[in-house]
């Protein structure tokens, strides 16, 4: 597996088959640019529909009046039982030494159902949060784990004045990521031929050759003007059109096996707001609603 598949895309011109100097003192090619235009309109169409590859109808039902936690006690929340569909109350659990954060969700007999690990830094004057890890144990009896270690995750954001959350995705692990609201990190380098274009695209298959190669479509956005490649929404988007016509994949240990470079990406935007929305309706860490109106506004 490629370490920095990702960053070939933003620095070098390795992959590339034309020397960037002579791409940008070239005039290019109007075959090159009309279909150049064509594949950057398919893509608006492609992210569009990237949205309903993936949704939840677990994320709107625990936060409704039946899986909002009822009791007094600080720092717990509800999972949904599998066996009868009823909301389990569950305890959270932090440990944070100022720039890494465990968070544990337990049962009330004191049983790990999941845990969530990721790290905090100052970085240019302002806080900034790094790529962590996540893990549900118990999926095999409750749904909601990954849900609402999300959350806490979110709530801790929204108290460090953070409103970007980046996320490495295993390629099996994308639909859940989607579903929470991650999308793929915009970030690549200018195309200016189809010769570049096709390359890039080789590449990309060749690292996820497990993904059937009829889901790759190039996926274009468009920066001062050029248009650029978008490795990691082309990538991700192939996987989850291919994951969607094939089992779930339900053990962590399955994950790496299947083909491919971590995929970044980042919750942030309107997805970001919408887990303010969420909070709102039932905070877990936060004490009372006061506190989250004044950190949401």
């Amino acid at each position: 597996m490629s370490k920095n598949f990702f960053r070939c895309f933003s620095y070098s011109t390795m992959i590339n088959p034309i020397n960037n100097s002579i791409n940008k003192i070239r005039k290019i090619k109007k075959t090159d640019k009309n279909m150049l235009n064509l594949l950057y309109r398919n893509s608006q169409r492609l992210i569009r529909k990237y949205e309903n590859i993936f949704t939840s109808g677990l994320l709107k039902e625990l936060y409704t009046d039946e899986f909002a936690y009822k009791g007094t006690k600080s720092y717990m929340t509800t999972v949904k039982c599998k066996k009868n569909g009823l909301a389990l109350p569950v305890k959270v659990q932090c440990l944070d030494d100022g720039e890494e954060e465990y968070v544990f969700l337990k049962s009330g007999f004191g049983i790990e159902l999941g845990s969530k690990f990721f790290t905090k830094k100052y970085q240019d004057g302002k806080m900034r949060f790094g790529i962590g890890y996540i893990e549900s144990k118990k999926n095999t009896k409750y749904e909601g784990i990954g849900i609402r270690l999300t959350q806490v995750q979110v709530e801790e954001a929204i108290r460090c004045g953070v409103d970007k959350i980046p996320c490495s995705s295993y390629p099996a692990s994308l639909p859940f990521h989607t579903m929470m609201g991650f999308r793929p990190k915009k970030s690549g380098m200018p195309v200016y031929y189809l010769k570049a274009l096709y390359e890039y695209m080789r590449v990309c298959k060749e690292e996820y050759c497990n993904t059937a190669s009829k889901y790759f479509k190039p996926i274009l956005y468009k920066k001062d003007g050029n248009f650029c490649f978008w490795p990691s929404y082309t990538v991700a988007n192939a996987v989850l059109n291919d994951l969607k016509n094939k089992p779930p994949i339900k053990k962590m240990e399955a994950l790496e096996f299947y083909e491919g470079d971590m995929i970044p990406l980042e919750l942030s935007g309107k997805y970001f707001d919408d887990w303010k929305k969420r909070i709102l309706l039932q905070p877990i860490t936060f004490s009372n609603v006061t506190d989250i109106i004044n950190k949401v506004r």
